[in-house]
């Protein structure tokens, strides 16, 4: 990591229903992709002031928000896990949102995953494709910048294919 990077824990929490499954894999690999020991937090209620009924997705800055405020009590990094689709302004959607040197993040699951496009579930896939997204907005609390690499964990993910491409590391210029 990069010199003065304060890595603490990351602390992942459902915003509504995660599986405890995917929970658990990451916990296992958090410590080994991004060297972070990671904890998980109760589920959380996903809140309703985010949700935009036109788009019929969450604003992830509203989610962000909502996180911000969760953090004067946990000590961490918070990165909250929504099985909801998400965007951003001037975004149709995104995988993922960071407060850039913060300590907030999201990650959608629902365009991670194989069914959202009407293939047939690929559990394993899925799993290192929302590890690659947490890595990613996890670089962005660090104070990382996208990253010019396609293979690198920064790179900005404009599709899955993007997505799948990337490792599940930083490259030179992030570690």
């Amino acid at each position: 990591m990069a010199i003065g990077i304060n890595k603490e824990k990351v602390i992942l929490f459902p915003m509504g229903p995660v599986s405890d499954e995917l929970l658990e894999w990451l916990l296992n690999m958090l410590p080994e992709t991004a060297g972070v020991k990671g904890v998980k937090e109760k589920q959380t209620k996903i809140p309703f002031g985010a949700y935009n009924r036109k788009r019929e997705q969450y604003l992830g800055d509203a989610l962000l928000e909502y996180i911000r405020e969760m953090d004067h009590y946990m000590k961490g990094t918070l990165i909250g896990l929504i099985n909801a689709d998400c965007y951003a302004e001037g975004h149709n959607y995104i995988f993922g949102e960071a407060v850039l040197k913060g300590y907030q993040a999201i990650v959608a699951l629902p365009r991670l995953r194989q069914s959202f496009y009407g293939l047939s579930e690929n559990p394993d896939l899925f799993r290192e494709r929302v590890l690659k997204e947490i890595l990613h907005e996890l670089g962005h609390t660090w104070g990382f910048t996208h990253c010019p690499d396609p293979l690198c964990a920064m790179h900005f993910a404009n599709s899955l294919s993007d997505i799948d491409v990337k490792n599940t590391h930083y490259c030179e210029l992030h570690s």
